[in-house]
């Protein structure tokens, strides 16, 4: 359905109950990538890599207002994520934000700024860990999504 009204899913995706605002067009999913409920405010491009996985509760908000602007005028920035990133349960990404290959945003962090390859961020404003996570990888969340559903569906 998502397909059919403009954006672009691999079909190796995997993309459960997505709330979207915003025009579908805007919105660009990679090979072998999960997204779970997630909800998307498409003011601006939202472009997900490959391997990818983003949990339930998530929210990716392109659009905002400039709290400096004494208009309030709205801002829009597009948010481009990577291959193999995982953002986690309830995590919220900002306007703008470009997370690097591999890297982990924590459980319920808000990422205001951009995220580079390999790191984790935790908390509110998220803030980057002393450890960085490697950046080769051999995994495919998609995979691992289906042999969970086959061992509970049977």
């Amino acid at each position: 359905m998502l397909i059919r009204k403009g954006a672009s899913i691999h079909e190796t995706a995997e993309v459960g109950k997505v709330n979207i605002e915003g025009p579908k067009k805007l919105f660009t999913v990679g090979a072998f990538s999960f997204l779970g409920k997630v909800k998307l405010a498409l003011h601006e491009e939202i472009i997900v890599g490959n391997y990818t996985c983003i949990n339930d509760g998530a929210v990716l908000l392109t659009g905002s207002h400039d709290i400096y602007d004494p208009l309030w005028r709205h801002k829009r920035a597009k948010i481009i994520i990577d291959d193999y990133v995982w953002i986690g349960t309830d995590a919220m990404i900002l306007p703008g934000v470009h997370l690097g290959r591999g890297c982990v945003v924590g459980a319920r962090a808000v990422v205001s700024k951009s995220v580079g390859e390999g790191e984790i961020v935790v908390g509110n404003p998220a803030k980057t860990l002393a450890n960085k996570r490697l950046v080769e990888f051999k995994y495919n969340p998609c995979e691992f999504l289906a042999s969970n559903q086959a061992w509970l569906k049977g």
